[in-house]
């Protein structure tokens, strides 16, 4: 598989990968850079909600895109995102995950990941687009008022613990195909 990327920023802790990704865009980062981290502190999901992002413990990714298309695709990318991961996911693992329209990943009845996408229009035409993932792949636990319906890749393979570099290196290729 040929994986095409302009550049990964890895770090240890960000508040939001997708904060990070926006700054790099409006710097003039080019489609297809990623941004990587194995924590994040502010770390959010639709509607700015929380998106619970332990040390080492999930895939948290942003990728830059440069799509030539309008605003109102946002909801498109993000369907189609969520689709493009859930396929990864599937074929990494083997475990059966679908998408719950349109953002949430989802295995047996419970959510392991989700995606945001972010967006920077003039006048109805994208700037740039921010594809963010936050998977769940090594959890063990979750704060009790996520525990019932969170779940982890981890969790469904008997604890098994997941190369989750080979699940970031797996969705940028696929995103950026």
């Amino acid at each position: 598989m040929t994986i095409k990327w302009k550049k990964i920023y890895s770090f240890d802790t960000v508040g939001s990968t997708n904060d990070e990704a926006i700054k790099l865009a409006q710097a003039g980062a080019p489609d297809g850079t990623a941004v990587t981290a194995n924590e994040q502190v502010k770390g959010r999901g639709k509607f700015n909600r929380i998106w619970y992002s332990p040390k080492d413990a999930g895939v948290y990714l942003s990728i830059i895109k440069r799509p030539a298309r309008k605003i109102k695709d946002l909801t498109e990318y993000t369907v189609k995102t969520a689709k493009k991961v859930s396929k990864v996911v599937n074929k990494i693992t083997k475990l059966k995950t679908t998408i719950e329209w349109p953002n949430d990943l989802i295995l047996g009845d419970q959510k392991y990941g989700g995606v945001l996408c972010e967006g920077s229009a003039k006048k109805e035409k994208l700037n740039y687009l921010i594809i963010g993932v936050g998977i769940n792949v090594n959890n063990q636990s979750f704060p009790e008022d996520l525990s019932v319906a969170t779940t982890s890749l981890s969790l469904h393979l008997k604890g098994k613990k997941l190369d989750k570099d080979k699940i970031v290196r797996a969705i940028i290729g696929e995103i950026n195909k």
